[in-house]
């Protein structure tokens, strides 16, 4: 996999795991400002992303970087779900509203790169429920056929 590929690859993937998202973001957001917040938020995810499938592969951990690619790409499939992001998206909104006390009008840069960081922590987590499922289901399986 050359280094192209990688520029490409992970801009894609955090795509696909945003689309309804931020669909939902770029109707309601109407301030440029807040739609650079959200896309600084994007981008250090696809950073984060890029950065941790060139470690893996520099040190040639192959079994976890295929893990990390598939791992996005179902949460990419699971998000085609359209309650799923709006459910966490409402509570990014909410939690960086109240909490820490950052406005949507005076410090909307700020205000949608925090949301668009917790959304896309709490949507990292929520896809990670069924991944351990599949991940315990098939190291009980394989237990079971080596006895």
């Amino acid at each position: 996999m050359n280094k192209k590929y990688l520029i490409l690859k992970w801009p894609l993937l955090v795509l696909a795991n945003t689309l309804w998202g931020l669909a939902i973001a770029l109707d309601k957001v109407d301030k440029w400002q807040g739609r650079l917040g959200i896309a600084l938020g994007i981008l250090v995810f696809v950073l984060f992303y890029y950065y941790i499938d060139t470690y893996l592969k520099k040190h040639k951990f192959l079994m976890w970087q295929k893990a990390l690619q598939r791992g996005v790409i179902l949460n990419a499939i699971i998000l085609l779900v359209p309650y799923i992001p709006i459910i966490t998206g409402v509570i990014a909104l909410d939690t960086v509203s109240k909490l820490l006390v950052v406005s949507q009008d005076h410090d909307a840069i700020i205000h949608f790169f925090l949301v668009v960081l917790l959304d896309g922590l709490l949507l990292s987590i929520f896809a990670m429920i069924p991944i351990l499922f599949m991940w315990l289901i098939l190291n009980n399986s394989q237990k079971r056929n080596s006895l």
